[in-house]
């Protein structure tokens, strides 16, 4: 892995890839102006001035991020940063739209934008590696895959079949009631329970599937165990079927999968970002079709290639609006004050129902919409926003300094070896939830945080159940060993 204080020459693959990367960003930011420059929009220099600024950070930490690991949550937001903070809301300024009909001033785009600036900076600068080297000196990076396959026999801690029995019963739990057919188009899909319960049957009957067949595939011989693996997949498959889910969810759990089962999205600096804006710009666009219609092989044709040839003005949807929503944050906090931390607080005790807590708050997207006499209010609330409408000003600064940090100590419980978080079945999470982290960045709070903490509960109960049986010693290090030996993917050649 190639590190600040590295001397190793960066591989020319990884190279060209990032050059494709910039030279992505660079001429899809030019080709949004340029579709926008017929239009009779009057454009504030200031503002564009702004916009270039924040891109141009943007770039350069994405590219920094990008040379020093093959993806990680920080590279997420950047990521996130580059699509909904620069270019998305630089082509909706220069056609004049306006997200669920809200007008924007340029005073507010100015103020939003070195808002934006300021929490771009901080997270920068406590997101990076620099911080504890200074304190911990500098950790050996894994520069070998952390996801390659076992290449052992199935390990008899792990009991597969009743790994795929827990998953078979989860896809009937689903079928009975959702329906079969619902399970392929989200606008058929619903549990029949009250919202909270609803929430939470959804992440557990999909959750389970999802990490059975990841604890399977990794416990797994691919010959000796091959039907167990294929079987959990179908099992996957039908209870999360790509075009029955939320966009992010789709990202989230095949997004995880694709990096546990392909190693050159894990090695290779580069494919992972290139990769992931592919699938931005078209994929996950195309997705959207079957949020109102039910599943059909020509509509993903069609959706794919509407998606393709729309990539210039497939930002001026309400998809889009997280930048909005930063600025209507702003607003908000103008008019009617922060929420003192209500809705972090709401966040995070998201799992009462609200027949228990009947002052529950509601998103903060709601929260802003409602507000501001919009009748549609299942809108997004980006990281920022969410530091807004909490704390103000404070609470923008404060966001950005404690999720750069929570980030970079994530990142780097991952990637080094020296970790003390040096758990295997803990590394099989982290791909997931960098997609859910960047579900996080577009928000609300309340949603992103329920899916995240909702699939992380049920993949540690599950290693908790099934890894339990690996003999414990009552030396720790030799324990440590033992365990390793049975289920690490961290070493494998």
């Amino acid at each position: 892995m190639i590190t600040a204080a590295s001397n190793k020459k960066i591989p020319h693959s990884s190279l060209l890839l990032l050059i494709a990367l910039i030279a992505a960003l660079t001429g899809l930011f030019l080709f949004v102006v340029g579709s926008s420059s017929g239009s009779a929009v009057s454009v504030n220099g200031a503002v564009m001035a702004s916009f270039i600024l924040n891109g141009v950070l943007a770039l350069i930490m994405l590219i920094a991020e990008a040379l020093r690991r093959p993806y990680s949550l920080v590279l997420m937001h950047w990521l996130f940063y580059s699509c909904f903070f620069v270019i998305t809301p630089v082509s909706q300024y220069l056609s004049a739209f306006w997200c669920w009909s809200y007008p924007l001033s340029d005073d507010s785009l100015l103020t939003a934008n070195a808002l934006l600036f300021v929490w771009g900076v901080l997270f920068a600068f406590f997101s990076s590696s620099r911080l504890s080297l200074s304190r911990t000196g500098n950790p050996k990076e894994n520069v070998e895959t952390k996801l390659r396959m076992p290449e052992s026999s199935c390990p008899p801690s792990i009991n597969t079949g009743a790994l795929l029995a827990l998953s078979s019963l989860s896809l009937f739990l689903l079928i009975r009631l959702a329906g079969f057919e619902s399970l392929f188009s989200r606008s058929d899909y619903s549990l029949g329970l009250d919202q909270t319960s609803s929430l939470i049957a959804d992440k557990v009957l999909r959750g389970i599937p999802l990490f059975a067949f990841v604890l399977i595939l990794k416990a797994s011989q691919k010959k000796k165990c091959t039907f167990t693996v294929l079987a959990s997949f179908l099992v996957l498959v039908i209870a999360a079927f790509p075009t029955g889910l939320a966009r992010y969810n789709t990202a989230a759990i095949y997004g995880g999968i694709m990096l546990l089962l392909f190693p050159a999205m894990s090695k290779k600096k580069g494919v992972f970002a290139v990769l992931f804006l592919f699938a931005f710009l078209i994929v996950f666009p195309a997705m959207n079709a079957f949020r109102y219609a039910n599943f059909s092989i020509e509509t993903l044709f069609q959706s794919l290639i509407d998606s393709f040839g729309n990539i210039g003005s497939g930002f001026l949807t309400g998809d889009y609006d997280s930048y909005s929503m930063f600025v209507r944050a702003i607003e908000y906090v103008e008019a009617f004050g922060s929420t003192t931390g209500w809705q972090l607080i709401t966040a995070i005790l998201f799992f009462i129902p609200r027949s228990i807590w009947p002052s529950k708050g509601l998103g903060s997207g709601w929260t802003i919409a409602a507000a501001q006499g919009q009748d549609f209010k299942n809108v997004s609330c980006p990281l920022p926003g969410e530091g807004m409408i909490n704390f103000g000003v404070i609470g923008v600064v404060a966001f950005a300094i404690v999720f750069g940090i929570i980030c970079r100590k994530i990142d780097e419980a991952y990637w080094s070896k020296s970790s003390p978080w040096d758990w295997p079945a803990w590394r099989l999470f982290y791909p997931f939830m960098c997609f859910f982290f960047f579900f996080m960045l577009r928000g609300d709070l309340l949603s992103s945080f329920a899916y995240l903490i909702g699939y992380g509960v049920v993949y540690f109960v599950l290693v908790f159940v099934f890894l339990r049986r690996v003999k414990r010693s009552p030396d720790i290090l030799a324990s440590k060993k033992q365990f390793h030996k049975h289920f690490d993917i961290s070493n494998q050649r």
